[in-house]
């Protein structure tokens, strides 16, 4: 099933910077087998709009166009829509892929999954240091989880 992504409202929930959603969304849709698209309002310095990691896509709106507005746009184009799931709070965007066939889950869905992936993974290398680089506060909060 893949995912739709709404960035910029799933961080507005989580306790996460937007490179470690990246990070933990790239392993997610590995060892998951689906294709996310990832959408993120305003653009980046490197100037592309579009990144690619495996079956992750980033994409960023630019200056004159919302995450939302594109998201609806790359919705229009899907073909396949009763596979795919839109993973946004925001009811007007809800609504309006709903309008197009696609179901809709909520951010804090997508993030139990997250946690729990990640829990699965701690769990099968038990002695395996973390491999992502994280700010010290989180790696403090996330220690004081596991406790």
């Amino acid at each position: 099933m893949p995912l739709i992504i709404d960035g910029n409202n799933v961080l507005g929930i989580a306790d996460l910077a937007e490179d470690q959603l990246i990070r933990a969304l790239s392993v997610y849709c590995e060892q998951k087998s689906l294709t996310i698209e990832l959408f993120f309002d305003g653009e980046r310095t490197h100037g592309k709009r579009t990144r690619q990691f495996g079956r992750l896509h980033i994409h960023y709106s630019g200056p004159y166009v919302s995450a939302d507005d594109q998201i609806i746009s790359f919705a229009s184009k899907v073909r396949d829509t009763v596979t795919w799931r839109l993973v946004s709070d925001d009811r007007e965007l809800r609504r309006s892929l709903q309008e197009y066939g696609i179901k809709a889950q909520y951010s804090r869905e997508l993030l139990a999954q997250l946690r729990e992936q990640s829990r699965a993974a701690a769990a099968a290398q038990p002695d395996a240091k973390p491999t992502y680089e994280a700010a010290p506060d989180a790696l403090l909060r996330e220690m004081l989880k596991k406790k």
